[in-house]
């Protein structure tokens, strides 16, 4: 390895308790520290993405009579049955954006994830306290030998709302 790169670095998604905007922040430094990569569509992709979150207002500036809210992810292979991974944690609404946005969690998909800003807006518009569902992944997964086919992951999620 030469000096001034790193060669197994992905920049592409947040670390687990990262923030998008502290990451974004982390991301900057380090890529003005390290001779830059080729860019490639899916880290194109994470970028504009993140811009776009960053940009957005604040949960609590969008939802003003939103106290807190909770969210538990589980995330599962197309056919709904595999499971893939989980998340849960406890959203600080003054800190967290609007646009309510997970990645998708395979690691070939691009353009997709799990926007999650709709429900979240028409949950605290009926001033709901729990809602769940599930969404699939809209991106589209590229294998050389396969070619270019839908994603489809699938992301079952738990939102519970308090409010003022």
């Amino acid at each position: 390895m030469t000096p001034g790169r790193v060669s197994s670095c992905n920049f592409d998604q947040p670390f687990a308790g990262v923030s998008q905007t502290a990451f974004s922040l982390w991301a900057e430094i380090v890529n003005c520290m390290i001779t830059p990569k080729k860019t490639n569509p899916r880290a194109e992709y994470r970028l504009r993405e993140i811009q776009r979150v960053n940009s957005s207002a604040s949960l609590a500036e969008k939802f003003p009579k939103l106290r807190s809210l909770k969210v538990d992810l589980t995330y599962f292979e197309p056919d709904g049955l595999n499971k893939t991974g989980e998340l849960r944690y406890k959203v600080n609404v003054e800190h967290a954006k609007s646009v309510f946005s997970f990645v998708c969690q395979s690691a070939e998909c691009l353009g997709g994830d799990f926007d999650l800003s709709d429900a979240l807006a028409g949950a605290v518009a009926k001033r709901r306290k729990i809602v769940e569902g599930e969404i699939r992944c809209r991106g589209t997964r590229v294998k050389s030998w396969e070619g270019e086919r839908p994603c489809h992951n699938l992301l079952r999620y738990k939102l519970t709302l308090g409010y003022v």
